[in-house]
């Protein structure tokens, strides 16, 4: 599915906190397509790794839609985890190596490269 969803523990039902609550994907952003690795800072806020559309969303908690702080210009393929340190500068693994982005950042340094 393309959503995130919190469920309590022990309970048998969860609810979405990211993405379209029936599950459709998308591009824009309250949309997600394909979301894989998700990281959840101090203050509730998710970080997704939206591997369909190549882009990481940072979603505030409560929220309605993210607000893309990785990849908007096409620079990551495919990321499947993301990890955010206390500075604010989100790590991106994708299928093309590691990344760096500094917050408020557009362009991410490759910090290590993967070949196939």
């Amino acid at each position: 599915m393309n959503r995130v969803m919190q469920w309590s523990r022990w309970s048998s039902s969860g609810w979405p906190v990211a993405g379209s609550s029936s599950g459709t994907a998308g591009s824009d952003s309250s949309l997600l397509s394909c979301p894989m690795g998700i990281y959840l800072d101090q203050n509730s806020t998710l970080y997704i790794a939206d591997r369909g559309n190549g882009r990481i969303q940072k979603w505030p908690s409560g929220s309605s839609s993210g607000i893309t702080v990785a990849g908007a210009n096409g620079q990551i393929s495919s990321p499947t985890d993301v990890s955010v340190d206390t500075y604010g500068t989100v790590y991106v693994l994708s299928s093309g190596g590691l990344y760096r982005f500094n917050p408020g950042s557009t362009w991410g340094t490759v910090v290590n490269f993967i070949l196939h």
